[in-house]
Parts: C-alpha cells; sequence; structure tokens
C-alpha cells in the first residue's frame, strides 16, 4: 500500500515534476521491493516501469518492462511501456566527416577489385 500511496503522491504533485520526482522514486523502490518478494505479474512490472520512469531513472524503467516481459511476453502494455522507455534513449548523432579522426579509406582500384582477381588479370595479360 505504501507503493501505491507513494505513486498516488507524486501524481498529486504532477504540476511540479522536481518535487513529485522523489515520490515517484519512493514508489520505485517499494515496487521493487515486492518484486524481489514475488509478486510478479504483468501489473506489478507496469507499476515498477512507470514509477521509474516518472522517478527519472529510464534504465530501471526498461528493466522493470524487461522483467515483465520475461514473465508474460505477449502482454500489450508492458510491450508499449517498453517501446516508450528506449524513445526516449538518446543516440548519438552521425559524426560529421570534418570532425572524424580517421580519413575514409582511398577509393582506388583496390578498393573495388580484390587481390586475386588483380592477380589473376596480370597473368592473363602476360599471356
Amino acid at each position: 500500500a505504501d507503493a501505491d500511496g507513494a505513486f498516488r503522491a507524486g501524481v498529486d504533485l504532477r504540476q511540479n515534476a522536481a518535487a513529485a520526482r522523489p515520490h515517484f522514486a519512493a514508489a520505485a523502490a517499494a515496487f521493487d521491493a515486492r518484486w524481489q518478494a514475488g509478486d510478479r505479474d504483468p501489473a506489478a512490472a507496469l507499476n515498477r516501469s512507470r514509477a521509474h520512469l516518472l522517478a527519472d531513472d529510464l534504465p530501471g524503467a526498461v528493466r522493470s518492462a524487461l522483467d515483465g516481459l520475461a514473465v508474460a511476453p505477449a502482454d500489450a502494455e508492458l510491450q508499449r511501456a517498453l517501446a516508450a522507455c528506449r524513445a526516449r534513449v538518446a543516440h548519438p548523432t552521425p559524426a560529421d566527416p570534418t570532425h572524424r579522426t580517421r580519413p575514409d579509406p582511398p577509393a582506388g582500384l583496390r578498393s573495388r577489385v580484390s587481390p586475386a582477381d588483380l592477380f589473376a588479370a596480370a597473368v592473363v595479360a602476360s599471356l
């Protein structure tokens, strides 16, 4: 009941994310304790994932969703929760060619023809 109460307290403070985050973190810790105690069903995993996400703990949210999918692989809500978490993962931008440390490989004949083909062509040309 304390996990649900902490989650509700966080929801009540939704206008102030900084004040709500500690309540969601407390709820996430309580949901984790329930999970470790054996309360392993899709609804519990979804609650864990949401609490971690709202506590700004993205790795914990992903882990909780994956734990739930290990128990119920076909659960659509858990799959959506995992997709939402993965969508928030920051991916690096592609490197700007002017900032790369290694130059592009030379684009000569050797990059288009294998050494064996070059040897065969040399043998044929020498005949």
